[in-house]
């Protein structure tokens, strides 16, 4: 009984929060103020956010096709990255802000493209790495059909794929 309730508000809890990444972004597109540095930065963590929860909430129902639970597991995997990596560049965003004052009082406007390949290129080259080491059969890294999770279901590849990156971006 309890896994169902805590199911129920696990989903209701993404629903809500998706429905308000989507109308952050909304109001970041139609607002020109907004269009700046960081509601860009803002609009890439959002989207990346809300592409990630919706890829969780979704995932339980494609664990039953083994191809496509691993397609899955490979979309959540570069989400959650794309979103950490979004997260890291606002900081370096702000600190350059705060760092280097003259640099906003001279009028040049800080580039948002350095900031767009950065969030993409290091969250594909991790899940090419790690989809590359499933294909291979090497490890099985991407969905258990078995279990229904559409995850990276091994602790010690989890480590490596996910949380070793997300350590080295708060470094």
């Amino acid at each position: 009984v309890q896994d169902i309730a805590l199911m129920y508000i696990t989903n209701v809890g993404l629903i809500v929060s998706i429905a308000a990444l989507i109308f952050t972004c909304v109001i970041i597109l139609i607002v020109p103020s907004l269009q700046n540095l960081s509601g860009k930065l803002t609009f890439g963590l959002s989207l990346s956010l809300s592409v990630a929860q919706l890829v969780s909430i979704l995932s339980g129902a494609f664990a039953e096709s083994y191809i496509v639970c691993k397609v899955v597991a490979a979309l959540q995997h570069f989400s959650w990255l794309s979103a950490f990596t979004w997260m890291n560049s606002y900081a370096v965003s702000m600190t350059r802000m705060f760092m280097h004052v003259s640099y906003f009082i001279q009028s040049v406007t800080p580039k948002f493209s350095p900031y767009v390949i950065w969030c993409i290129t290091l969250p594909v080259s991790i899940m090419i790495c790690t989809v590359s080491l499933d294909v291979v059969g090497t490890f099985v890294i991407y969905g258990d059909t078995a279990d229904g999770v559409c995850w990276i279901p091994r602790s010690d590849i989890l480590l490596v794929s996910f949380m070793c990156p997300l350590a080295a971006l708060l470094l």
